[in-house]
């Protein structure tokens, strides 16, 4: 897999978590805060951690190491 095939797949899942995003937003406006949309959001990022977790101990190589999110921000 190369570094092309890579960014195609982020940026694919993120065009999906802008949904959720979005989504999330109409659900919190018209249910008054939902504490279940709140939910869902912290079952799917511990899930996607603990996957990330996972997968940098069995590979051996920490999947993390270098990302600064301070650096990866948009301006």
């Amino acid at each position: 897999m190369s570094d092309d095939a890579l960014r195609n797949k982020l940026e694919a899942a993120f065009l999906l978590l802008k949904e959720a995003v979005d989504m999330t937003v109409e659900i919190k406006k018209k249910e008054a805060g939902s504490k279940q949309a709140t939910r869902v959001w912290e079952d799917f990022l511990g899930d996607f951690w603990e996957y990330i977790r996972l997968k940098s101990r069995e590979s051996g190589c920490n999947l993390l190491a270098g990302v600064s999110l301070s650096r990866s921000k948009h301006t």
